[in-house]
């Protein structure tokens, strides 16, 4: 087998040396799912959405992939363009999927993430395309929404983020579309 398509936005080499392709691009509305290339076989194992099987990938835009927080583990989180967030299940196969529900405050915010982040502490931010910033603690199972800057020091200044970065301290730097440099 081969690559899905031919775009190929993220990479993330695991702590197996085993390498795991996002096929996507949010501007192309094309995703080939994700792929994972066996380097000693040299082969492509993909992993696509199916309509039919609830525990397949959300959405075949992928563009972003991390390990978790437990480092002896070999699942995977990994953000979609439309699908929300998928944990991968190593030992079975099976995706989970946490997606907003409209019905649902404290759920996902929004479907169509354009970053995401995993922290030192295992927390993940998540950017999404419209809706600001998400923070999902996987030990609690539980999703905070940082809420815009309204005049109060924690908010943001664009609903729109691009970036993440870490400092050395813990604090988290936040680049957004048309509102600079938010820190936390």
């Amino acid at each position: 087998t081969s690559l899905s398509i031919d775009i190929v936005g993220f990479i993330y080499d695991d702590k197996a040396g085993h390498l795991w392709l996002g096929t996507a691009f949010w501007y192309t509305e094309m995703g080939g799912g994700l792929n994972y290339f066996d380097k000693a076989s040299e082969e492509f194992t993909v992993y696509r959405h199916n309509a039919k099987e609830q525990s397949s990938l959300s959405n075949d835009m992928v563009l972003w992939i991390s390990g978790t927080a437990d480092k002896s583990s070999s699942d995977l989180w990994i953000a979609t363009y439309g699908g929300g967030l998928n944990y991968f299940d190593a030992d079975n196969g099976r995706f989970t999927h946490y997606q907003n529900d409209p019905a649902d405050e404290k759920s996902l915010r929004a479907d169509h993430l354009q970053t995401v982040y995993l922290d030192r502490t295992g927390v993940i931010w998540i950017g999404t395309k419209t809706r600001g910033v998400v923070k999902y603690a996987p030990s609690t199972h539980k999703f905070y929404h940082v809420k815009k800057r309204t005049g109060l020091r924690e908010g943001l200044h664009h609903p729109v983020e691009l970036s993440f970065c870490e400092s050395c301290r813990g604090g988290l730097r936040i680049g957004t579309n048309d509102g600079g440099l938010n820190y936390r």
